[in-house]
């Protein structure tokens, strides 16, 4: 069996980097932290990561679509809340109180559920910030773009 030669470093050569600096266009380690911080601690944080990065266009993207799922979410629970709570009233006058009880627990039930989902939601855009990737989410998306972009 033959000795395979194992060539030795040539002298005057420079070690690769061990951290590759992102290509172009990509965004650093910071920018990815900071963007998925903005969807995971809510509303507030995000306003404020959105108005100290301004020239950060990936941050400011993901910040900016951060408050307004932050916001639709809260339409949207407040809408489920008065509809489901008006309902829970209606059960409860036509059935004299029991269907007050039934018409509560279903509103807690949606919402519980509903709060679940906005969670996984949250992660995932998370999630695809702290990858690197610009996920828009539809309707909210195109709008976060435009305000990235000014």
């Amino acid at each position: 069996m033959a000795k395979q030669s194992v060539a030795a470093p040539e002298e005057g050569k420079k070690p690769a980097p061990e951290a590759a600096k992102p290509a172009a266009g990509e965004p650093n380690d910071e920018s990815r932290m900071i963007a998925a911080i903005s969807y995971v601690f809510g509303v507030f944080v995000a306003v404020i990561i959105f108005l100290l990065k301004k020239d950060d266009r990936f941050v400011k993207f993901h910040a900016a679509q951060a408050i307004m799922v932050d916001l639709a979410v809260m339409l949207i629970s407040l809408g489920v809340f008065v509809v489901g709570f008006g309902l829970a009233i209606v059960l409860g006058v036509l059935s004299m109180g029991i269907g007050f009880f039934l018409g509560f627990w279903l509103v807690w039930l949606g919402l519980m559920v509903f709060g679940l989902c906005i969670l996984a939601m949250r992660l995932f855009l998370a999630f695809q910030a702290f990858t690197g990737k610009r996920f828009g989410i539809p309707l909210i998306g195109a709008h976060a773009q435009k305000i990235a972009m000014s």
